[in-house]
């Protein structure tokens, strides 16, 4: 019984850790890509996809957590999360975004906006856009027949904007 309690525990602990928060999403976007990749590896997390920026386009890296993916074509189901990490040929973070199945993370980053005083300033039927006057953040929850509460939170930089 002690065995299952700790291995419960250490799986509990595992899965927490791999979570992404607000203040590691807003230490992200003043960070190079080797910084995050560092950052997130270290939480358990890989690169789903990579495409390297152009003069004309950002480059975008795409992160999974290893044991929540089930495929290369981002088949979505409740315990999936993704970071896509959005940047210019300079470095320069153009945005982040983080998705997830979890409401539970959804819900506490939403407590943590509210606790850094963002406020929200548009609110449209399935997104939300938070300021706190430097870094605007928007929420959207995706609800359609293909994805069930499905959350993704965007942080844009208003530095290369």
């Amino acid at each position: 019984m002690k065995n299952i309690f700790i291995i419960l525990l250490f799986l509990q602990y595992t899965g927490y850790s791999q979570n992404i928060s607000l203040d590691e999403i807003l230490f992200m976007k003043s960070e190079n890509l080797d910084s995050v990749r560092n950052l997130l590896t270290k939480k358990g997390w890989f690169v789903f996809s990579e495409l390297q920026p152009t003069k004309n386009e950002s480059g975008i890296f795409v992160f999974a957590v290893k044991n929540e993916w089930k495929d290369k074509n981002m088949d979505f189901s409740t315990n999936e999360s993704f970071v896509e990490y959005h940047f210019t040929l300079k470095s320069h973070v153009d945005k982040i975004n983080y998705k997830t199945g979890s409401k539970k993370n959804y819900k506490n980053l939403v407590k943590r906006l509210r606790e850094l005083n963002y406020k929200p300033i548009l609110k449209k039927s399935s997104e939300t856009i938070y300021s706190d006057g430097k870094n605007t953040v928007t929420i959207e929850v995706i609800n359609n027949a293909r994805v069930k509460n499905f959350y993704v939170i965007t942080l844009i930089n208003k530095s290369t904007v």
